[in-house]
């Protein structure tokens, strides 16, 4: 399952690996919103019987692209915004997929973060700031789930 907010992207997507001989559907989502979350948990888990492996690639590109700036000079929403889609719905995606993996006794989440997360710059402090917690969250994520046969990776 190809999962992005942009619809038509997933959908391009999932033909590609279509086209390659594998199976796979395209479906919208958005990351920011919890509703949308349990929503695309439930159809993977109905369309494919489980889950086995997530892979997390969260990022708030079209506000670190236009808005994201210095951190003097970002707004509150910008930094509101961008910790709500990277960090809040990495967290809320594993939140909804663990639990099937752990029923399942195995599975594997990756979380895909940037080296924005670990170095500074001159802008994007949000982005960067959101990819240092989505470092953080795979950490105590993997602590959590890994004795439970769940891993957690960056």
């Amino acid at each position: 399952m190809v999962a992005d907010v942009n619809a038509d992207g997933a959908t391009d997507q999932a033909k590609r690996i279509v086209a390659d001989g594998n199976e796979a559907i395209g479906i919208a989502f958005d990351l920011g919103d919890p509703a949308s979350i349990e929503q695309l948990v439930r159809e993977a888990v109905r369309i494919f019987g489980g889950v086995d492996v997530l892979h997390n690639n969260a990022a708030a590109t079209n506000i670190a692209s236009t808005l994201d700036g210095p951190i003097l000079t970002a707004e509150a929403s910008v930094w509101d915004d961008t910790f709500r889609i990277n960090v809040r719905g990495t967290a809320l995606m594993i939140k909804a997929i663990a639990p099937h993996m752990i029923e399942r006794g195995s599975g594997s989440i990756i979380n895909t973060s940037s080296g924005a997360g670990s170095s500074g710059d001159l802008g994007h402090a949000a982005y960067g700031a959101s990819k240092a917690a989505i470092n953080a969250v795979t950490l105590y994520a993997a602590t959590e789930l890994g004795k439970r046969g769940v891993r957690v990776t960056p």
